[in-house]
């Protein structure tokens, strides 16, 4: 399993080897795990499907996990949890430690080997080899055989492999199990082999400098990711012109480069994200009373049809799978522009079979009159501007390829405007980000267009 470059045939050797084992399982076919934002690509074989975010995940890293559950063997005897598991993490790559220190290194090997036993001296021998694939991406390979619990929880025969990479900064640990009968007459190990050849970091970048023992930053800074630029900065941003202003803080940075034709109405974007997690944050403002091209004043739009008629169905159908919650606001805070309370969650849906059976037909009125996830706006002000009106909510689900996200919309007017706000955090950007956007949520003013400040 463990080449150094592969060469086109056995690529394509493995290939056929993965297409050709008769399949006894689910009718699911193989995958493409893929996040330009992550940077990674892994093809998985048929017979692979991919499994839902949990948030069990994020102390470890980890960003996506697929599986294969066989019914029965391929000598039709049913299966007793046999099988096979990848999941892919992704974290900071420590500074000064080379790939070959980090396949040696204990807690790297645990996250492969933890699953045999916790005790390390009853961890089966490991071997290491080093590989390049087609790109030029330098990996060490990690393979273990013995016996560990299978999907079933019985101790049984597996092979387990981990795969490490290097590249922006990053460590990618790829870590797979293949469950196998005693020939491996239903190709799991293939399976891993077939994955392996199959693993991309598609942009390798440039790798940052290794650090020298004992040295530090060139600057002196003791922070390895400390914020850099614009995000690095606190700015205003103000349109005296239209009326309003806020403050960014340091540590969220501003997304400068989107298609303005399509979002003509977006006054600021924020953006970020990393393996621990990300964020968005798109304030639209719209001027009422406005006219178009050919001097007809335009109808206003209306703040609830804006925010919430379209939200559900949007919302359902990028989150397929798990729990649908929401969360109340905090009592004290006279604030309309603050985030939810996140320690009062509350479930929404406990299951995908207990949402509407017509997303379509779930409208503002059913989000905040039925299921109570959003609500009209009472005496909060937005700065020192008590608004006319305008509603907030807040969902939670499971997105697909991203785990974990929080979406919190609020809309509302002024005699002159019409603002909408839409914020999305996800993973453990939760913690991460939620102290900055709160503070750029404090700073966010309507002003007099007529006297500036």
């Amino acid at each position: 399993m463990h080449g150094m470059t592969r060469t086109a045939s056995t690529v394509l050797f493995l290939t056929l080897v993965a297409w050709m084992v008769p399949s006894t399982l689910h009718t699911a076919h193989g995958e493409l795990l893929v996040s330009e934002e992550l940077n990674f690509e892994i093809e998985t074989p048929p017979g692979w499907t991919r499994l839902p975010a949990d948030e069990s995940w994020s102390p470890h890293g980890i960003v996506v996990g697929s599986i294969r559950e066989l019914d029965r063997l391929k000598d039709a005897s049913p299966a007793k949890g046999e099988g096979g598991e990848l999941y892919l993490a992704i974290t900071d790559a420590p500074a000064g430690k080379t790939l070959d220190d980090l396949a040696a290194d204990p807690e790297v090997r645990g996250f492969l080997l933890k699953r045999f036993d916790v005790d390390p001296a009853k961890w089966p021998e490991v071997t290491v080899a080093a590989g390049t694939n087609e790109d030029g991406l330098e990996t060490r390979i990690l393979q273990a055989d013995g016996e560990a619990p299978n999907l079933e929880g019985r101790k049984a025969p597996v092979r387990a492999v981990l795969i490490l990479a290097k590249a922006k900064g990053k460590l990618c640990k790829l870590r797979m199990y293949a469950w196998h009968s005693e020939h491996d007459a239903e190709g799991l190990k293939a399976d891993l082999d077939f994955i392996e050849v199959h693993f991309r970091i598609p942009d390798l970048g440039e790798e940052p400098p290794e650090e020298t023992p004992g040295g530090g930053p060139p600057d002196g800074g003791d922070e390895a990711n400390a914020p850099e630029g614009d995000e690095a900065v606190e700015r205003e941003v103000e349109d005296e012109v239209v009326g309003w202003r806020l403050v960014k803080p340091v540590g969220i940075r501003t997304r400068e480069e989107y298609d303005k034709q399509k979002y003509k109405d977006v006054a600021v974007w924020f953006e970020d994200s990393d393996p621990v997690g990300s964020y968005q944050i798109i304030l639209y403002v719209v001027e009422r009373g406005r006219r178009d091209e050919n001097n007809r004043v335009m109808a206003n739009i209306p703040l609830k049809a804006w925010a919430l008629d379209r939200w559900w169905p949007e919302f359902d159908e990028a989150h397929e799978d798990g729990p649908v919650h929401t969360y109340g606001w905090p009592r004290r805070s006279k604030s309309f522009l603050t985030l939810p309370d996140w320690g009062n969650e509350r479930t929404v849906f406990s299951e995908p079979r207990k949402r509407p059976p017509t997303p379509l037909d779930v409208d503002g009125n059913d989000l905040i009159r039925r299921y109570k996830v959003a609500e009209k706006i009472k005496n909060q002000k937005v700065g020192k501007t008590k608004p006319n009106g305008g509603y907030r909510g807040v969902l939670a689900g499971n997105r697909e390829l991203v785990g974990r996200e929080w979406v919190i919309r609020y809309v509302w007017d002024t005699p002159r405007l019409t603002c909408y706000l839409v914020i999305s955090i996800t993973r453990d950007g939760r913690k991460k980000f939620s102290d900055r956007i709160q503070s750029l949520l404090e700073s966010i003013e309507m002003t007099d267009p007529a006297r500036g400040r």
